[in-house]
């Protein structure tokens, strides 16, 4: 075989290993979309069954059958809605901050996780500041992605937090939201206060009082959202 012909059976042999990589690349990237979207639709489906099942309103209010969400899993500790947002699920408490990651409230895996507290605090929300932390898909707007839309819209100030347990409803005003860098671990401190690092006045007076704290990734794992609200007194609720 001549040198020419021997280049040219080189470069074909190249090729042909670069077009079955780039089909293998491909195959796989189209595979790991079709994983991604099987698991929004399970998540829908789930969570929306579980609001059917579980949740009834009377008189505008959310009642919820805590009693038979617990025979799903006793791990659960309440239940979370934000206004002007999709977010309305049940929260979960695992015994550190990775378990419900990747497990649904079933405790079967799916990338999207779910809303679940951080593991030191108490399950009865009595701490000074609660955290809560949940996935933003930036595809949808399953779990905190709709965190996002809260961060982005500047004009955006009468923002609430409802929180429901066994023994009673809490409403918390969001005085605070900002980015930071997710190596940055200061929110854990479970009994800070967040007013000064606002990147928004909401006209909320500091005052004491509870805190929840909400916490998803921004645009890519390099920045988190921060939420903070404060619980709103007797007289505030009525």
């Amino acid at each position: 075989m001549s040198k020419l012909k021997l280049k040219k059976s080189i470069k074909k042999k190249i090729l042909n290993i670069l077009l079955l990589l780039f089909i293998i690349v491909f195959i796989l990237s189209t595979f790991k979309i079709i994983i991604s979207y099987y698991q929004d639709y399970k998540s829908n489906n789930l969570y929306t069954k579980i609001i059917n099942e579980y949740v009834e309103t009377k008189d505008k209010e959310d009642v919820i059958d805590f009693k038979k969400l617990k025979s799903i899993n006793e791990d659960i500790v309440g239940w979370i809605k934000v206004s002007d947002t999709n977010i309305n699920y049940p929260i979960v408490k695992g015994s550190s901050d990775s378990y419900y990651l990747r497990r649904d409230i079933e405790k079967k895996h799916n990338q999207n996780g779910s809303i679940f507290m951080h593991y030191k605090n108490s399950r009865d929300f009595s701490d000074n500041n609660t955290i809560l932390f949940g996935h933003n898909s930036n595809r949808n707007s399953l779990m905190f992605s709709d965190l996002r839309k809260l961060y982005d819209d500047k004009d955006k100030k009468d923002i609430k937090i409802y929180i429901y347990t066994q023994t009673e409803e809490l409403i918390f005003d969001v005085y605070s939201i900002y980015l930071i860098d997710s190596t940055d671990f200061s929110i854990l401190d479970i009994n800070n206060n967040w007013f000064d690092k606002s990147e928004r006045d909401f006209g909320i007076d500091k005052k004491d009082g509870r805190t929840i704290t909400l916490s998803t990734c921004y645009k890519d794992s390099t920045k988190r959202i921060i939420v903070h609200g404060i619980e709103e007194s007797l007289d505030e609720k009525n």
